[in-house]
């Protein structure tokens, strides 16, 4: 689709603007709707009914009415939502990606970016459950060495040495390459400098990843396991 959907002007809540999205998504009589039919109908619907509880708990009901800003906002970060349901996304990225939306739409006045959920959708985007188990394990490892934020403490030697129970039947290959895959999204930075005995990469949380750490913790990221 070249242009986002046009609700009417008196679509200014949130009911009315992600319904706007979602018939634009699930048109009539579409390729679309002969290709996926009643299952991807049934999952933007399921999806939709997500992204609206998750504003809704950080307290904007459904059905008022939303400032400019906000509505602005809303729209293309919804746009941008549901077209990560339709390419498949899994379903535990896509409750941290509702609660983003959803904490974005609060923030102060004039600080509101469509573009942040978007750029924060590719970070996300489809991390599997061991990769988030990594994640959250980094993060507990900083409060667990109360470490400064820039200090490089991570290494998979490290998560395997503090989490056994975590990654028991996980290897440290393994444990490795979700380092690296967080580190190519930014969530995590890479020490780099080489250094008398080193033997594996170390590195340091970033801000993005900081950001991502209230997400994961609201979803009780540390609890995936791969039979979720």
């Amino acid at each position: 689709m070249d242009e986002l959907p046009q609700p009417t002007k008196s679509a200014r809540n949130v009911l009315a603007l992600t319904g706007a999205i979602c018939s634009e998504l699930l048109p009539g009589f579409s390729v679309l709707r002969e290709l996926y039919g009643v299952y991807l109908e049934s999952k933007i619907e399921q999806h939709q009914r997500e992204l609206i509880q998750a504003i809704e708990a950080r307290g904007i009901s459904a059905q008022r009415e939303l400032s400019d800003e906000q509505s602005q906002f809303l729209l293309p970060a919804a746009y941008r939502f549901f077209e990560q349901v339709r390419l498949g996304e899994y379903a535990y990225n896509l409750k941290i990606l509702a609660a983003f939306i959803a904490e974005s739409v609060v923030r102060e006045p004039g600080t509101l970016e469509a573009g942040d959920v978007g750029r924060f959708a590719r970070q996300l985007e489809y991390l599997d459950l061991k990769t988030l188990k990594v994640m959250a394990a980094a993060l507990m490892l900083r409060d667990k060495l109360d470490v400064d934020e820039t200090f490089d403490f991570v290494s998979s030697e490290g998560l395997k040495h503090h989490f056994p129970e975590l990654f028991q039947d996980t290897s440290l290959h393994s444990v490795r390459s979700s380092l690296a895959v967080l580190s190519s999204r930014g969530l995590l930075g890479p020490d780099g400098s080489p250094q008398l005995g080193k033997t594996e990469e170390t590195y340091f949380v970033t801000p993005d990843g900081y950001a991502l750490s209230k997400l994961l913790r609201q979803q009780r990221a540390t609890q995936y396991d791969d039979q979720s």
